[in-house]
């Protein structure tokens, strides 16, 4: 496959779970064969919908998302520097893989402001240890 190929490859994909107009004016995009197939606007198709019927979440939604559960995970002292820039792509990799509804990101937005909330607050009352504490505590567990 030549580089022309796999950009037209790659954006297919993208348009197809995007659910958005495809490539602007065209009224279509490329396929992987490179011919045109055409993508329509409106109301989101049920492969754009998950089980339940709702809406996935918009990738906005996740990268905010994201940010929020990278925060706590900060907060918690989860990973070593060196391994952040990873863990920041998997992270986002797997929110994306899930296919989470808008009203599931809300959901776990809402959950992981709380625990980042919590941890913050521990921390002011700790003297900000709590990112020692709990290296301590992950790495006393799997001692064990």
């Amino acid at each position: 496959m030549n580089l022309g190929q796999a950009v037209a490859v790659c954006l297919y994909e993208l348009s197809s779970r995007s659910g958005s107009g495809g490539l602007a004016g065209s009224g279509g995009v490329a396929g992987p064969a490179g011919r045109m197939e055409s993508v329509k606007a409106g109301p989101p198709a049920a492969s754009e919908l998950d089980g339940s019927g709702l809406d996935r979440a918009a990738s906005g939604r996740l990268d905010r998302l994201a940010g929020v559960v990278e925060e706590t995970m900060e907060a918690a002292g989860y990973s070593p520097n060196l391994m952040k820039a990873a863990n920041r792509h998997d992270l986002r990799l797997l929110l994306r893989r899930l296919s989470l509804s808008e009203r599931d990101t809300r959901r776990i937005l809402g959950l992981f402001r709380r625990i980042s909330w919590r941890l913050r607050r521990a921390g002011r009352r700790t003297g900000g240890h709590l990112k020692e504490d709990a290296r301590r505590a992950c790495t006393a567990g799997a001692d064990s």
